[in-house]
Formats: C-alpha cells, sequence, structure tokens
C-alpha cells in the first residue's frame, strides 16, 4: 500500500481502531472488549451464541477450480442480511472500534459456514482457519485496499473467500486478481514472486456476492475514489484442505461446535496477529492482540526456522517500520531529498540473466541501469551520484513528486522484483533494521 494512503480499514485512528464519531459516550476500554453486553448493547440486531449455524450454499458452479482459480459467487449473504452487516460494521466503526471485531457476532460467521460445502467440492476435505480480515474503506482516494500479495506462499490446497456488503466497482476499492494461468510466477510456483501486477484484472462485486480464490494467486484491493458511491465494506476468510494444516501457524475453526464468546476474541487477536503489518493499528489494539494472542504467537515462532523468523522481522521492520519510522515502507527505494544512490550492482550481470529469464526477453542495460555519465548530471549536486564507483546503480524515476523511486519499486510500495533482486539491494540493511536483526 502506498504510504499515501491511509489505514486501509478506517480513516482515523482512535485507541482501538478509529476515532469515535461525534456523540458518542466515553471511550471503549479493555473490560468492554471482554463483555457480550457491551457488543450486543452496540448491535442488537445481530446474535452471540454458542454454536453457528448456516444454509449450505447451493453447488451452482463445477465441483473443481477453473485454470483462472477464482469464482464470483452470488448471494452468499441473502439479500436482507446484507445491510444488516454492513450496518453493524458502520456501528463499531462509529464507536470507535475497528471492524475486526465484526467477527463476534454469529451472523459474521454464517458466510463462510455456508460456503464451506462448496469450498469441500473444490479443495476435498477441508477446515476453516482462524484468518480473515474486516473492511470499511472510505471514499477518496487517500484511501485503498491491501497491497499486492498472495494468502498463501506454500504449494499447498487452500481458498479465500472475500464477501462484498457493499456493491464494489473500480471506484470504491474493487478487489483485483491475477489469474492463475496468467501469472507466469504461479507456473512456475516462486510463490515469493508478486511482480506480476500487470496482469491484473479489476472484478467488481455487487453487495451480498463474493470472490472465492486460490490462495496463492497474487491479488490486492484497488484504491478508492471521490467517485465512490459509499465506503467499501467487506469481509474475508480462509479454508485449508484438510491435509495442508500444519503447514504454517494458522489454526482449524469450528464454528458449528462450541464457540463462545471469549473464543471469538481469540480468534479476533490471531487474525491481528496475522495481519498486523498489513494496517499501522493503534498502539491499543495490537497490545489486545498480544494479551490474548500469546499462546498463539509462540506457536508461530516454535514453527518458524531461523531464516524464517528473519524473513518475517525484515518484511514487518521494512513495510511498516522503515529506518524506524512507524507507518514507513520502502525508503531506502527511493532517493527522495538524501544524498544516496542504489549503487553499485556488483551482480549486474547475473541479475540481468535472472531478469531476462523472468520477463521472458531479453533486459538491455541501459534499460535497468544509470552509468556513471548520466547519473552524474542526473544529480549534480549529491556527491554519492558523482563518484564513479557507485556505479553502475539502478535506475530511478526522475520525479521529485513521488521521491525518485526506484523503477521497480510499484505504485504500492513494494518491490516488483524482490525474488530476485541484486545484492545491493538484497543485503541493505538500515540501522534501525540491523538492530532489530541483533535482537534475534
Amino acid at each position: 500500500m502506498e504510504r499515501a494512503l491511509q489505514c486501509a480499514s478506517c480513516p482515523a485512528q482512535g485507541e482501538f481502531g478509529v476515532d469515535a464519531m461525534k456523540g458518542t459516550s466515553a471511550p471503549v476500554s479493555i473490560a468492554d472488549l471482554q463483555s457480550e453486553d457491551f457488543f450486543r448493547s452496540l448491535v442488537p440486531a445481530l446474535s452471540i451464541s454458542d454454536r453457528i449455524t448456516a444454509e449450505p450454499y447451493p453447488l451452482a458452479a463445477p465441483a473443481r477450480w477453473s485454470s483462472s482459480g477464482y469464482a464470483l459467487l452470488r448471494d452468499v449473504v441473502p439479500g436482507h442480511r446484507v445491510p444488516m452487516l454492513a450496518e453493524a460494521i458502520r456501528a463499531l466503526v462509529a464507536r470507535g472500534l475497528h471492524p475486526i471485531f465484526a467477527y463476534v457476532f454469529d451472523e459474521f460467521w454464517e458466510p463462510a459456514l455456508s460456503v464451506q460445502a462448496y469450498a469441500q467440492s473444490v479443495l476435498g476435505p477441508c477446515s476453516l482457519l482462524g484468518d480473515g480480515w474486516a473492511w470499511l474503506i472510505p471514499v477518496g482516494d487517500r484511501y485503498g485496499g491491501w497491497s499486492a500479495h498472495r494468502d498463501c506462499r506454500h504449494d499447498v490446497s487452500m481458498a479465500t473467500l472475500w464477501v462484498a456488503l457493499t456493491d464494489t466497482d473500480i471506484d470504491s476499492a474493487c478487489m483485483h486478481l491475477v489469474p492463475l494461468d496468467r501469472d507466469p510466477a504461479f507456473t512456475a510456483r516462486r510463490l515469493d514472486d508478486d511482480s506480476a501486477t500487470d496482469r491484473g484484472i479489476a472484478i467488481g462485486a455487487r453487495a451480498g456476492s463474493a470472490l472465492f480464490w486460490d490462495a496463492r494467486m497474487l491479488h490486492w484491493g484497488g484504491r478508492s475514489s471521490e467517485r465512490a458511491h459509499s465506503p467499501r465494506i467487506s469481509v474475508s476468510y480462509t479454508f485449508a484442505a484438510n491435509a495442508a494444516l500444519g503447514v504454517d501457524a494458522r489454526e482449524a475453526l469450528d464454528p458449528r461446535g462450541s464457540f463462545p464468546f471469549r473464543k471469538r476474541l481469540g480468534a479476533i487477536a490471531s487474525m491481528i496477529a496475522l495481519y498486523d503489518f498489513r494496517e499501522p493499528l493503534p498502539d491499543a489494539i495490537t497490545n489486545w492482540g498480544r494479551m490474548f494472542g500469546r499462546r498463539r504467537a509462540a506457536d508461530v515462532r516454535s514453527r518458524l526456522s531461523p531464516d524464517e523468523l528473519r524473513e518475517h522481522v525484515i518484511h514487518h521492520c521494512c513495510t511498516r517500520r522503515c529506518y524506524g519510522r512507524a507507518g514507513e515502507s520502502a525508503l531506502c527505494c527511493k532517493v527522495a531529498e538524501r544524498d544516496c544512490i542504489i549503487g553499485p550492482v556488483t551482480d549486474s550481470s547475473s541479475f540481468l540473466d535472472r531478469l531476462a529469464a523472468e520477463r521472458g526477453r531479453p533486459v538491455p542495460s541501459s534499460e535497468v541501469f544509470v552509468d556513471f555519465d548520466e547519473g552524474r548530471a542526473l544529480f549534480p549536486t549529491r556527491s554519492t551520484w558523482q563518484n564513479p564507483a557507485h556505479y553502475p546503480a539502478m535506475r530511478v524515476h526522475v520525479d521529485a513528486a513521488k521521491g525518485h523511486p526506484c523503477r521497480f519499486l510499484s505504485e504500492h510500495g513494494e518491490c516488483t522484483i524482490h525474488a530476485i533482486r541484486p545484492a545491493v539491494c538484497r543485503n541493505y540493511h538500515c540501522e534501525h533494521l540491523s538492530t532489530v536483526l541483533s535482537m534475534l
């Protein structure tokens, strides 16, 4: 997500998610979050019971993946329910809560239970995971969904269900997917490569309908605009084939069994632990999530190898606290006003070979690199660009308004060549990141 965008799920940060609107009562407390009565009074139209039931979604589509790896499912949420769920999220936000707390209510688990039989027709015997999120993306081009990613980077059978609770289109942050048969990285099983964003398609959805996609699919939430008819409200769920359970720390849930209020709080805490790096959440909500999710966090660490843990830490720092600045990302991929250069690229020849193999065509050096004669003229007042020892350097877009970004930095602020990036990028650690890694 671009740093110019606000939090994907809410416009302004309050103690537990957003600033409460004018006219609401006292701030939400930890005691409120642990009280069924608090949530019942906040959204009296919805339920909190010990077990959840739902009518199965009709199997109107073939019981297998198409080559594209996704399907549009209509009327996953019955028409009379849609405004109730959307209004519930609005009520949470108006009270100063993050939309993720919608998962305390029965009705927010019913879509997943309804679709589970359909998921089994695609994945085989499968389970619902404690892995989801809820969004309210406001109107305006300052706001947008999550940046390009895959929900699973293991080559296993998992699927995501994303449910629209308001009509979404290109102006209101609709989903963008790269169909599996259009993604060369998926074909080659390079699931750490998110560079094929130019092959994505925007998919609008009516309120109550859902997108169901292979969790290995590259996707992202679009940007809202002033033309949007309303905020984008949506929720998501994750299914995994039973054979895939245990490939990571995401745990199976059974809302049809015993699923009381406190267990739902635990599921919400797990979701926060999974995805707090995706949104700059307030300290209060992350601290609350840690309080409820300590055992799960310890489980995550126990299942990660030292290298995997290191990669998780690097990703968190570089996407959420770049240079130690909260909410910043990819600062080292931009020249901006600093006297810096992304060079020298000591493995320039092998990098060009890797890039050519990925793009399926020869890539001339001038497309990727800047040489000394060109570079010293681009930034004549910056000493790093006047030193021939710093070349060849990575080419940047000379655009002061955007901070002179590397040509491989996407509009979402992520590296499009991350899996094959040159050594100068792979080995660079800012002082903040070096300090954090030294504590592992």
